[in-house]
């Protein structure tokens, strides 16, 4: 049922996005076309200030993903953790990212951009760190895997808004080319 389902909600979806959302940029010019949009997209990548933000949004966030990618493997073969109790323990890196999403919400604005990718890069970096220092030191227990990437998790809730802002912003009249060139999380 659900397999049938979902192309039929995309189809309605999207006939409603086709007659619904309309261009929001009133100063284009009529002459589109991809001939346009591939020297948008090629005048967005010789940006320096985009591939910086943009290779920020995908290092830090190839640290989640390659955790969530590893982490059921260790923690059910190597610490032999039953699902449960692993779906537990997961709950701490979703946790971290909705408390930096949170943070980085509030404080963004005040702080910058820039210190918050350094401060939300950091945090990550400490992580791997620490994880590592567990591996080294066989500490077996759950907490010592999870509970520094809740600092991951952490990190890039306060960092991936800025660094996805900055890559969308470094070429403003750009935006739509720019953010579809950046990396999405």
């Amino acid at each position: 049922g659900g397999f049938y389902a979902m192309p039929i909600l995309g189809v309605a979806v999207l006939a409603v996005a086709w007659f619904n959302l309309h261009e929001t940029n009133f100063k284009r010019s009529s002459g589109g076309g991809l001939g346009v949009l591939r020297q948008n997209m090629c005048t967005v990548m010789r940006e320096p200030l985009f591939w910086a933000f943009s290779m920020v949004v995908g290092f830090t966030s190839s640290v989640y993903f390659a955790f969530l990618g590893g982490a059921p493997f260790v923690a059910g073969n190597i610490l032999g953790m039953p699902p449960g109790e692993m779906g537990f323990f997961f709950m701490f890196i979703a946790a971290g990212y909705i408390i930096g999403n949170f943070i980085s919400g509030r404080i963004a604005e005040r702080v910058g951009v820039l210190r918050m990718i350094v401060f939300g890069s950091i945090l990550p970096a400490i992580a791997v760190a620490a994880v590592s220092g567990v591996l080294i030191l066989d500490i077996g227990h759950p907490l010592a895997l999870f509970v520094p990437m809740f600092f991951v998790g952490l990190g890039n809730g306060i960092c991936l808004p800025s660094a996805v802002a900055g890559a969308v912003s470094a070429k403003a009249e750009l935006a739509g080319a720019a953010s579809g060139l950046a990396p999405s999380v």
